[in-house]
């Protein structure tokens, strides 16, 4: 992303080991963040904000890290340090969104906020450029994982198992041994007998019998043997083949099962309008409560990766939950509802820390619940003027696409 600000002349260098020194201060950057990824969110809207306050404590702390590596940074760069220092928090982005889960953390963080920010020209592209790419890999990842449309199937199983061959026995070698069997030593024609089969001798039949069975035996044990080999390398293959198809089969039938688990689950939700935080139907709630509980019921079993279909899901059931037309307003306006929801908010919001710095939408909103920010602050904390319009269902996935990266963030 560097190169891309000096390719567009949006950050201007004339010596190429100053451009090292910013490529060294984003890896630095890279190695703290990926130790500490709930800090990612933070940046990324740091990074969007052209208008992002230079006194903000991340802000420095990614200028220091650009002055260990540069000494002379801010003399060269006194007029436009933040330009800088954001394509740094950029180029670390990139670098960590290598990672699909970090690529998440980033695009549900950016996609609301971007279009309310105050960028221009090629920095505008080159960051909706970012921001459309990170979607399309996220949207490829959840479409494989939720999809049920590709119907269930197997490869063809093949093995490649040659042709036993049929038990055979050495003639010559039984004959051989019948002969050692019948015939005398002493007459030769390999007889290995001490005895003649004279009428009355008992002894001959004696030893012909073990003498023979000795030999037929080790014939025939040795034919098995060879087409046991055989047999066991056959079933050898087959196992390995089993081995390897079973697990498959069951991987995927459980990604599909899990699928169609959630697609019930959200039906059942949608069509049922019930609440488990309210423990009462949606359409019992006013605005400003109901459009923070939607989005955190639904942030409570939608998956941190997900299709963006399921955007759209969430936008139809608000709308099929309000009374009135869901029209664009000011987002003063929905404070204003939020303002005669503050109680039953407040019930309903974890506690945590209420930082002094760049925050989500949805931090905002549990900060003023809890009496923590004011609307004055808005531009500030979040980057965005209450004069912003947007209907009560963009409004709602706003705050389900950040309360998902809290989850995510918290879970880390």
């Amino acid at each position: 992303m560097i190169q891309e600000f000096l390719t567009n002349n949006l950050i201007q260098i004339t010596e190429d080991e100053n451009v090292e020194k910013l490529l060294k201060a984003s890896a630095t950057l890279e190695k703290k963040l990926s130790k500490d990824k709930s800090k990612i969110p933070t940046f990324t809207l740091i990074a969007l904000d052209p208008e992002i306050n230079v006194t903000d404590q991340n802000v420095q702390e990614v200028q220091q890290l650009i002055i260990d590596n540069w000494k002379t940074f801010t003399s060269n760069c006194k007029d436009t340090p933040l330009t800088y220092i954001r394509a740094v928090i950029l180029e670390t982005l990139e670098k960590l969104s290598s990672d699909i889960n970090v690529s998440n953390l980033v695009f549900l963080s950016s996609r609301n906020i971007t279009k309310h920010l105050n960028l221009k020209g090629k920095e505008k592209e080159l960051i909706l450029q970012f921001i459309t790419e990170l979607g399309r890999r996220i949207e490829t990842n959840a479409a494989e994982s939720w999809s049920i449309s590709k119907s269930f199937e197997i490869k063809e199983l093949k093995i490649e198992i040659a042709k036993t061959t049929g038990v055979s026995i050495d003639n010559a070698k039984l004959e051989g041994h019948l002969k050692a069997a019948s015939i005398h030593s002493s007459w030769g024609n390999e007889g290995e007998s001490q005895y003649t089969a004279n009428q009355g001798n008992v002894h001959w039949p004696l030893f012909f019998s073990q003498r023979a069975a000795k030999g037929i035996s080790e014939l025939l044990n040795n034919a098995f043997n060879k087409q046991s080999a055989q047999l066991n390398e056959i079933q050898s293959k087959i196992q390995d083949a089993v081995n390897k198809i079973i697990p498959l089969a069951l991987t995927e039938s459980a990604k599909l099962n899990s699928s169609l688990t959630m697609r019930t689950e959200l039906l059942w939700w949608k069509e049922a309008c019930y609440s488990k935080i309210l423990n009462d139907s949606y359409r019992n709630a006013q605005n400003g409560l109901l459009q923070f509980i939607l989005a955190l019921d639904y942030s409570s079993f939608v998956p941190f990766i997900y299709p963006q279909s399921a955007d759209y899901f969430l936008k139809e059931t608000h709308s099929g939950i309000i009374s009135v037309e869901d029209k664009k307003m000011k987002l003063s306006e929905i404070f204003k509802f939020i303002d005669s929801s503050k109680e039953l908010l407040k019930q309903h919001i974890s506690e945590e820390s209420f930082e002094i710095e760049r925050v989500s939408l949805a931090q905002f909103i549990k900060g003023y619940a809890n009496g923590k920010y004011s609307t004055k602050q808005l531009k500030d904390l979040v980057g965005i003027k209450d004069s912003i319009e947007l209907t009560l269902s963009e409004f709602t996935l706003w705050l389900f696409h950040d309360l998902q990266v809290l989850n995510y963030s918290k879970s880390k």
